[in-house]
């Protein structure tokens, strides 16, 4: 076709052109038999004129036409050496192919937030979400995603919320060893591997096309950056080309990558903003709003399921004579290794809040009274260790009283099999830890005062 237009191209020059040579010619003839006059001369010159701009208009007219034909490229196979067989260029490999993938990929983001339902878990829907456009855009396999905490500790993306310690992210690893995951999120450079036995290196270049792996290893692992920082790690299988629906696909390359960084810095963004609406900014635990909402529902379904909850209400005394004493900055720092030790020791379906200045509050699912009391014990202790460490570490508080200043105790309360209001429950909580104080006891639960009650 683009043969046909240059053969069209250059007769319609040479037509014009003798066109206007004889037309001249006719003219200068004229000229020469004396016949000249200003009619003739106005005849020349427009007849000059009208073939110069029909020429331009019959040339604008087919370069305007151009981009609309079919465009066939042809490049060399595999950089074959000079005079091999040329092949048409796929439209998959053209930039504007890329250019449309991302378009796709966007529109796909922007509905996947729109029906996104309030309240649900963010982070692990996004994660699906990057799984499922490489897959289909790029046919990427074997994709995981990490999200890249403080001091460089790898967290999978659809588990930011429960994972707590890092060997529970070696356990969900795609078979990438960590020490590459780590270096990959440390210096901000692709790694590549192609194939089992090959070793690991930098990636250079867009990520090329290949059969799926067949041992379910990762061969790719690419950063998700914001700025300088690396918020993201990207582990993904080999691009299975056929795989992709229509048959068609775009190299995974720095446009792609780009929109990915994008996407996930701004779902980042919007993780950060709901994280800093529900909880308390000084212990770090959910707001006595958001943790009420979230008991209510709790207790709600666990009655449904014929399961037990216990409530337990850890109270800190004498934060408020710290207050009185200038120790501000150890009372903030205090409040906030409380409220870290007992997100960290719990399971990752307690429900853990800020009640009051100097109390915190554990919803515990499938749990009688009995077995809240060993757990209530065993956080009282952690929270007395913290409180140690705190008075031996400053000689404020030392100098102030010491040691006496703070106290640990621990009320619970349970539901066992009755139907009971958060509110209620919560009520019977503050009683158990005015109880323990009343009688100088660490813990104290229902189950005592049912046992004191008896007595009487």
């Amino acid at each position: 076709m683009r043969t046909a237009l240059e053969h069209y191209r250059r007769w319609t020059s040479a037509l014009l052109l003798t066109s206007l040579l004889l037309i001249v010619a006719c003219q200068v003839w004229t000229l020469y038999r004396g016949q000249l006059s200003p009619a003739t001369l106005l005849l020349v010159t427009g007849t000059f004129a009208g073939v110069a701009g029909l020429g331009i208009a019959v040339h604008g007219a087919t370069i305007d036409r151009g981009p609309a034909l079919p465009d066939v490229r042809l490049v060399r196979d595999d950089d074959g050496p000079a005079g091999s067989a040329l092949r048409p260029e796929a439209e998959a490999d053209r930039p504007e192919a890329t250019e449309g993938v991302v378009t796709a990929m966007l529109d796909e983001f922007l509905v996947w937030k729109r029906d996104l339902p309030d309240g649900a878990p963010l982070l692990p829907a996004f994660d699906q979400l990057v799984r499922e456009m490489l897959a289909t855009h790029f046919g990427a396999g074997h994709v995981r995603c990490y999200h890249v905490e403080p001091g460089g500790v790898l967290v999978p993306l659809g588990r930011v919320q429960t994972a707590r310690t890092p060997e529970q992210i070696a356990s969900d690893g795609p078979g990438v060893p960590e020490e590459v995951l780590r270096q990959v999120a440390t210096s901000g450079q692709a790694m590549h591997a192609p194939g089992r036995k090959s070793g690991w290196g930098p990636l250079q270049g867009p990520l090329p096309h290949g059969p799926g792996p067949q041992d379910g290893v990762s061969d790719w692992v690419f950063p998700v950056r914001r700025g300088s920082q690396t918020i993201g790690v990207v582990a993904v299988g080999r691009l299975d080309a056929g795989s992709v629906a229509g048959g068609r696909s775009s190299s995974l390359d720095a446009p792609a990558i780009g929109l990915l960084s994008l996407l996930w810095c701004h779902v980042s963004a919007l993780e950060q903003l709901r994280v800093t609406r529900r909880t308390d900014p000084a212990s770090g635990v959910l707001s006595r709003r958001v943790f009420f909402d979230r008991c209510r529902a709790a207790l709600r379904a666990s009655q449904e399921g014929g399961e037990p909850a216990a409530l337990l209400v850890l109270g800190i005394e004498g934060l408020r004579r710290m207050d009185d004493g200038g120790s501000w900055a150890l009372r903030d720092a205090l409040v906030e290794r409380i409220g870290a030790l007992l997100v960290e020791r719990g399971r990752s379906d307690d429900i853990v809040g800020r009640f009051s200045d100097e109390r915190f509050a554990v919803l515990m699912r499938r749990l009688d009274s009995n077995l809240g009391r060993l757990i209530a014990e065993k956080l009282v202790s952690a929270a007395e260790a913290v409180v140690q460490e705190c008075v031996h570490g400053a000689g404020t508080i030392g100098a102030a009283g010491g040691e006496g200043m703070l106290r640990v105790r621990a009320g619970l309360a349970g539901t066992g099999m009755r139907e009971i209001a958060f509110e209620t429950l919560l009520i019977a909580a503050l009683g158990a830890v005015e109880q323990a104080r009343a009688a100088d006891r660490a813990v104290w639960t229902d189950i005592d005062s049912e046992a004191s009650g008896s007595a009487r």
